[in-house]
């Protein structure tokens, strides 16, 4: 009996060996900003520099250039900014805009940083995805790894979306907006979001996701639509229910299809998600959903 657990023990101290070697070796990297030496207050934020970031590696369907994006490190400036500023000091539209853009920006950086990379879920400490282990400090949930620096604070983007935008905004929008490096994520925008126009973009943002066929068919005449994961993960956003889900939907839809998602009349089907990286490089190998 002592022999079989000795031989189970150095199973184990083996398997854990070989995984520690794997991290050293291939493990996610993981660099955000050191903490800056002062944080300001600003009543107001601009954005510009995401956004010639983004129109530049960006193409029209939300696929991004990361090759392109890795070579001239331009996301730093963005970074830093975010980095040394307390976005508490602005109005509230302004806020919400600051930190999808910083979700945004982050979840780029962790990607460049690792670039090249197929999924996003390949970014653990042991890069096995699932692996229900860790390594001291750190975790085996890429959105749990502390990869953005805000306002001085260390933060993971589990962080920013459930423990600031969706706990501080109740905006059922930022589904739209918030863009975690996937394929069946909603398309990243060509453009930052800018407090004076958020509602705009938001909704915008809303209709572009739900009629582009890759991640969402809500089609003339079918009994069943098909989708996205996000309405079901998050149904509780969009009041709990099939119905409340696709009353939600209804405003971005006309004529019989808007009249149907209204009455909550059709039976639905959410798409599994597709983590593939959202690499304009594979695009062409991701069809629209049958």
């Amino acid at each position: 009996m002592r022999r079989r657990l000795l031989r189970i023990l150095l199973v184990v101290l083996a398997i854990f060996a070989v995984l520690f070697v794997i991290a050293a070796l291939g493990g996610v990297r993981v660099e955000p900003l050191a903490a800056p030496a002062r944080v300001a207050h600003p009543t107001a934020f601009a954005h510009d520099d995401f956004t010639r970031v983004l129109a530049a590696h960006v193409d029209t369907a939300g696929f991004v250039d990361y090759a392109g994006l890795k070579q001239t490190r331009a996301l730093d400036g963005y970074l830093a900014r975010l980095a040394a500023t307390d976005p508490d000091s602005l109005g509230e539209t302004d806020r919400l805009a600051f930190w999808l853009n910083a979700y945004n920006a982050h979840a780029l950086k962790l990607i460049v940083d690792n670039y090249p990379v197929s999924s996003i879920l390949h970014l653990t400490p042991y890069r096995l995805p699932g692996l229900p282990l860790t390594i001291p400090g750190t975790s085996n949930d890429p959105f749990a790894l502390g990869v953005a620096r805000v306002g001085g604070k260390l933060m993971s983007l589990n962080d920013i979306e459930h423990g600031v935008v969706r706990k501080d905004f109740r905006e059922p929008r930022v589904h739209a907006a918030l863009v975690c490096a996937a394929m069946s994520c909603p398309p990243l925008r060509r453009e930052a979001y800018e407090g004076g126009r958020l509602s705009v973009q938001l909704e915008d943002q809303m209709r572009t996701w739900l009629r582009d066929p890759r991640k969402n068919r809500i089609p003339d005449g079918a009994e069943t639509i098909r989708v996205s994961k996000i309405f079901d993960w998050f149904k509780g956003d969009f009041g709990g229910t099939d119905a409340t889900v696709q009353a939600a939907l209804a405003p971005y839809f006309e004529g019989d299809v808007r009249a149907r998602l209204e009455r909550g009349a059709y039976a639905v089907d959410y798409v599994g998600y597709r983590w593939g990286l959202n690499d304009v490089r594979l695009a062409a190998e991701r069809p629209p959903l049958p």
